[in-house]
C-alpha cells in the first residue's frame, strides 16, 4: 500500500464530518428562518381570526342596533298614531259641540226672526187701529157738525114757520091756494127734524161703543202681545246664557288641546324626521334593487337574442340534410314547441315586469300620500302653535324643510304646493320682522300706534289666513280627485294593455297557424319551414321592443 493513499484515507472523514458539521448549522438556520416564518403566519392567523371575531361582533351589534331602532320606530309610530287618534277624537267631540251649538244659535235666530215678524205684526196691527180710531173720530166730528147743521136748520125753518103760521093767520085768503104745498113741505121737514132728533143719540151712543168696545179689544191684544214676547224674550235670554256658559267651557277645553298640542309638537317632530330619514333611505334602497332587477331581464333577453341570432336558413339547411321523412315532422314539431315555450316565457315575463312595474308605482304613490298627509299634519299644527302666539312653544322647522327632494316622485300640483307654502313661510317671516319693527315705532312714539299697528296686524293675518286655508282646500280637493282620476286612467289603460297583449298574440299564432296550412295545402316540401323565421322574427321585435 503506497503511504500517500494512506493518508488521504485518514485525512477524508475528518473532512467529510466538517462538511456534515457545516450542513448541520446550515440546516440549523433554516429550520430556524422557517420556525420564525411558521411564527409569524400563525401571529397573522390570530390576528385574522380575532378580526373576524371582532366583525362578527360588530355585525351582531349593528344587527341589535338596527332592530332596536326599528323597534323605536315601531313605538314611536304607535304612540304617534294613539296620539293622532286622541286628537281627531277630541276634534270630532269639539266639532259636534260647535255644530250643536251652531244648531241652538240658528234656532236662536229663527226664534228671534219670527218674534220681530210678530212685533211687526203687531205694530202693523196698532198703526191700523189707530188709523181706525182716527176715522172713527174724524166720523164722529163729521156727524156732529153734520147734527148741529141740521138743529140751525131746523130751528131756523121752525122760525120760518112760525113766521108763515103769523101770515096765513094774518092773511087768510092770500095762502089759502099755497097752504096745501107749504103743509106738506112743513110735514116732511118735520119727519126729517123728528128722525135726526130720534136717531141721533142711538147712532153716537152704537159709534162710541163700537169704538171703546175696538180699542179694548186692542189694548188686550197688545198686552198679549207684550207678555209673549216678554215671555219669549227671558227664555232667549237664558238659552244665550247656557250658550255662552258653554261656549266658555268649550275654549277652555279648546285650549287645554291646543297646549296638549303644543307639548306634542317637539315630539312629532323628532318623529317626522326620523320616519322622513328612514323613508328616503327605503326609497333609495328600493329605486336600487328595482334598477338591478329591471336589468337582469334586458341581460337575459340579450343573452337569448345572441343565442337565437345565427341564420335560420343554415339550421333549416342542416336539418333537411340529416333529417328525412318522419324525423323531418317530429323535428318541426320539437322546434315549433320550442318556440311557443320561448314565446310563453317572453309572455310570462312580460306580465310579472308589467304587474311589478305597477305594483311598485302604486306603492310609491301610497308612500307619496302618507307622506304628504304627515306633512299636512305638521303644518297644521305649527299653524295651531302659531296661532296660539305663546312664547315658550318651539313651532318646528317649516314644512317645505321635510319636502321631497326629487323632482321625479312628486306630481306637479305638489311641487306647486311646495312652492306655495315656501312662500307663504317667507311672508310669515316678513311678517314677524315688520311686527317686531312696528312694534318698536311704537315704543318710541307717543300714542296708540303701537296698538293700532297691532290690530291691523291681526286682521292682516286673519284674513291671509283664511285666504291660505280656502286655497290649500281648493287645492287638496283638485288633488284629490286628480289623483284619483290618474288611479282609474292607470287601471284601465293597464286592463286595455292586457287586453290587446293577449289578443295580439292570438291573432299572432292564427297567422302562423294559417301560413302553415296554406304551406301544406300549396304542396311545397319546404314551405312549411319557409315562414318559421319570418314569423319568429317580429315576434322577438315585439318583445324586444315592449321590455
Amino acid at each position: 500500500m503506497d503511504p500517500r493513499d494512506e493518508s488521504e484515507w485518514k485525512t477524508r472523514p475528518e473532512d467529510r464530518i466538517r462538511q456534515l458539521t457545516e450542513e448541520n448549522v446550515q440546516l440549523r438556520d433554516k429550520n430556524e428562518i422557517l420556525l420564525r416564518k411558521l411564527g409569524d403566519v400563525q401571529d397573522k392567523v390570530d390576528q385574522a381570526a380575532g378580526l373576524e371575531t371582532n366583525l362578527s361582533a360588530k355585525l351582531i351589534s349593528a344587527e341589535e342596533e338596527k332592530l332596536k331602532i326599528s323597534r323605536d320606530l315601531v313605538e314611536l309610530q304607535i304612540k304617534t298614531n294613539k296620539l293622532r287618534e286622541q286628537y281627531e277624537e277630541e276634534t270630532f267631540q269639539l266639532k259636534n259641540k260647535i255644530l250643536l251649538q251652531e244648531s241652538h244659535l240658528a234656532e236662536l235666530e229663527m226664534d228671534r226672526d219670527r218674534l220681530q215678524r210678530d212685533v211687526r205684526s203687531a205694530r202693523e196691527y196698532l198703526q191700523a187701529a189707530e188709523k181706525n180710531h182716527k176715522d172713527l173720530v174724524d166720523e164722529y166730528i163729521t156727524l156732529k157738525s153734520n147734527h148741529l147743521a141740521l138743529t140751525q136748520e131746523h130751528e131756523r125753518l121752525g122760525l120760518r114757520n112760525a113766521e108763515l103760521l103769523g101770515l096765513v093767520q094774518e092773511r087768510p085768503g092770500r095762502f089759502q091756494g099755497d097752504q096745501g104745498q107749504a103743509s106738506s113741505e112743513t110735514d116732511r121737514v118735520k119727519v126729517r127734524l123728528l128722525y135726526c132728533s130720534t136717531n141721533l143719540p142711538c147712532l153716537i151712543l152704537t159709534f162710541f161703543g163700537q169704538l171703546l168696545g175696538k180699542q179694548e179689544e186692542t189694548e188686550e191684544e197688545l198686552d198679549r202681545i207684550k207678555k209673549s214676547y216678554e215671555e219669549q224674550q227671558r227664555r232667549l235670554e237664558e238659552k244665550v246664557v247656557a250658550m255662552g256658559k258653554e261656549q266658555r267651557e268649550n275654549k277652555a277645553a279648546i285650549r287645554n288641546t291646543q297646549k296638549k298640542l303644543a307639548e306634542q309638537s317637539v315630539v312629532s317632530v323628532t318623529v317626522f324626521g326620523k320616519y322622513s330619514f328612514i323613508l328616503h333611505m327605503w326609497c333609495e334602497h328600493t329605486l336600487q334593487f328595482n334598477s338591478h332587477k329591471c336589468l337582469d331581464p334586458v341581460q337575459l333577453f340579450t343573452s337569448y337574442e345572441l343565442r337565437w341570432s345565427f341564420p335560420p336558413r343554415l339550421l333549416r339547411f342542416r336539418i333537411s340534410t340529416l333529417l328525412k321523412g318522419t324525423a323531418k315532422k317530429q323535428m318541426k314539431k320539437f322546434v315549433d314547441s320550442m318556440l311557443q315555450d320561448i314565446r310563453a316565457s317572453y309572455r310570462s315575463r312580460e306580465e310579472q315586469l308589467a304587474s311589478a312595474t305597477r305594483a311598485y308605482k302604486k306603492r310609491l304613490q301610497r308612500v307619496i300620500r302618507e307622506h304628504e298627509a304627515l306633512l299636512i299634519a305638521y303644518r297644521m299644527q305649527r299653524e295651531q302653535i302659531l296661532a296660539l302666539g305663546e312664547q315658550g312653544s318651539d313651532p318646528g322647522p317649516p314644512a317645505g324643510h321635510f319636502s321631497l327632494t326629487e323632482g321625479s316622485q312628486q306630481p306637479d300640483l305638489s311641487q306647486e304646493l311646495h312652492r306655495f307654502w315656501e312662500d307663504k313661510a317667507s311672508l310669515d317671516i316678513q311678517q314677524h320682522v315688520l311686527l317686531f319693527s312696528s312694534a318698536e315705532l311704537g315704543n318710541t312714539r307717543p300714542g296708540n300706534w303701537a296698538k293700532v299697528t297691532e290690530k291691523g296686524w291681526t286682521d292682516i293675518r286673519k284674513e291671509l289666513r283664511a285666504f291660505t286655508y280656502s286655497t290649500l282646500e281648493a287645492l287638496e280637493r283638485e288633488r284629490v280627485q286628480l289623483i284619483a282620476r290618474a288611479s282609474a286612467a292607470e287601471g284601465w289603460v293597464a286592463e286595455l294593455q292586457e287586453y290587446v297583449d293577449k289578443h295580439l298574440s292570438r291573432y299572432k299564432e292564427e297567422i302562423l297557424r294559417l301560413r302553415r296550412l296554406l304551406a301544406l295545402e300549396g304542396g311545397r316540401p319546404h314551405g312549411a319551414a319557409d315562414p318559421e323565421p319570418a314569423a319568429l322574427q317580429p315576434s322577438e321585435g315585439v318583445t324586444g321592443q315592449e321590455l
